[in-house]
């Protein structure tokens, strides 16, 4: 098999000059030939034709040695797409009106697929996602709906006690919401940002752009009060300053040393909400800390290797109880209460109010801009089909000069697969600027909290894109193409 790929590659790549060889061997060949025949007796120009007739016809002989050597359909395809491209070059009306409407269907459904993909499909990104799981409460083994995501932070210094009771996880993430007022000069401005334990970014697998991020000899009660910026914060509001370590930030009425700047690519771990202020959980106050009606941290476990969420569930179920009898405000007793349990679940692709509000609709959109595309590629089959019979009586001779019904088939699925590329690199570009507006369309104008997600292409976005310029190569050019022929 890798011969024969080498083969193929060797063809398309040094195609003129195996054809020159070839030519320079059948010439050298008739030469010594005619050389031989006038030996006999013969004159040049006798001996010479005398060559060629024993030689054969050597435009069919270089025929059937190009088909021998392989990769024939190479020198095919690169002629039929010569041929499409001139043919669409000549009717721009038509190729543009094409392009267009192929352009809005596949734009319209990367768009959609683009922000299904960033909220709903990626994985956080972190040093092996597929190991993080997310604590949760259930009841009745389903999950709370208001507060089944959300703890206490009783619930997590009752959590870091019994970690060594706990032998599945190699360490924990807990995060929580909150607003900072920023005062800068006499005006003091509301930023979104995250309280976070020490453990956090080392759970994450995650390493500073700058200086260095929290750890756990942050996180103690009583402790400093430090702050590590986002880099959209540190480009926006410090300047890309590297000197702004160990400066001080000022929130509200407190100082905060900012001792690192997280990467770029870092954006927390509740998808949709990119903080842009890290401090540790200790520096939140005691009021905050000693409460246990204020649930609101969030808690991500990273398994250890080997350890599955099976595992790991049935590890702390056993001490489910205790964990939640430390976290209530008093000890539960009524039958409501107790049937409530701890539960892991996946967290490699993060929290995210989005995906929870927003998951229905998307996926509702996703079915009318799919419409949308096969209105789009019944119109372009018509037009294919319209131009189709138009030459019809290009098909009629070159069919009757010997062209096979399969050879002209493959000529009009190349010109369809031409419109198809055309219509879906504008599609892209139409992608990029329609899933930012839809984007828009969902934030509901908070600029504190705006919903920020990562919406740049990777190789998902890309093989959808190509998957649908691929069925919209068959819906639209297949039936014109075996009607045509």
């Amino acid at each position: 098999m890798l011969d024969v790929i080498r083969q193929w590659l060797r063809t398309a790549f040094r195609r003129d000059a195996l054809n020159r060889e070839m030519s320079d061997e059948m010439r050298e060949h008739l030469e010594r030939s005619t050389v031989r025949l006038m030996s006999r007796g013969m004159s040049r120009a006798d001996a010479t034709s005398a060559a060629r007739r024993e030689f054969g016809n050597v435009g069919s002989l270089q025929e059937e040695g190009r088909a021998a050597r392989g990769g024939t359909w190479i020198d095919s395809l690169r002629a039929d797409f010569r041929y499409a491209v001139r043919g669409l070059r000549a009717t721009p009306v038509f190729t543009t009106v094409a392009i267009l409407s192929l352009a809005i269907g596949i734009g319209a459904n990367t768009a959609i697929f683009s922000l299904i993909n960033a909220v709903m499909l990626k994985s956080l990104p972190v040093e092996r996602p597929s190991e993080l799981v997310q604590f949760v409460l259930t009841d009745g083994g389903k999950t709370l709906a208001s507060s089944g995501r959300s703890f206490p932070n009783s619930f997590w210094e009752a959590l870091r006690d019994q970690r060594g009771g706990i032998g599945a996880f190699s360490g924990f993430a807990v995060s929580g919401r909150t607003e900072f007022d920023l005062a800068e000069g006499s005006e003091a401005r509301l930023v979104s940002g995250v309280v976070v334990n020490g453990d956090y970014f080392r759970t994450l697998g995650i390493r500073p752009a700058l200086g260095r991020l929290i750890s756990r000899a942050d996180d103690a009660r009583g402790c400093q009060a430090t702050v590590v910026v986002s880099h959209a914060f540190w480009q926006a509001e410090l300047g890309r300053r590297t000197n702004v370590i160990n400066t001080t930030l000022r929130m509200g009425q407190q100082p905060f040393t900012i001792i690192g700047v997280a990467p770029a690519s870092f954006f927390g771990t509740n998808v949709g909400i990119a903080p842009k202020l890290y401090v540790p959980v200790c520096a939140i106050g005691s009021e905050r800390l000693d409460s246990r009606d204020f649930w609101w941290l969030n808690v991500l476990g990273r398994l250890n290797a080997g350890v599955s969420l099976a595992q790991a569930n049935a590890s702390l179920g056993a001490m489910s109880r205790d964990l939640l009898d430390a976290s209530m405000p008093t000890r539960s007793t009524n039958a409501a209460a107790t049937a409530r349990r701890l539960q892991l679940v996946a967290a490699g692709k993060g929290m995210s109010y989005v995906r929870d509000e927003y998951a229905p609709a998307l996926l509702a959109l996703m079915g009318m801009v799919a419409l949308v595309l096969l209105i789009s590629c019944a119109n372009v089959a018509n037009l294919l089909l319209a131009r189709g019979m138009a030459r019809g009586r290009e098909t009629a001779i070159r069919m009757a000069i010997g062209a096979s019904r399969a050879r002209l088939l493959r000529q009009h699925l190349t010109e369809g697969v031409v419109l198809a590329a055309g219509g879906a690199v504008a599609g892209i570009g139409l992608a990029h600027f329609g899933s930012r507006l839809l984007l828009a369309l969902l934030d509901r104008g908070d600029s504190v909290n705006d919903i920020t997600v990562d919406l740049s292409l990777d190789g998902r976005v890309l093989a959808f894109t190509m998957a649908v310029g691929v069925a919209t190569v068959m819906i639209c050019a297949l039936v014109p193409a075996w009607r045509s022929t």
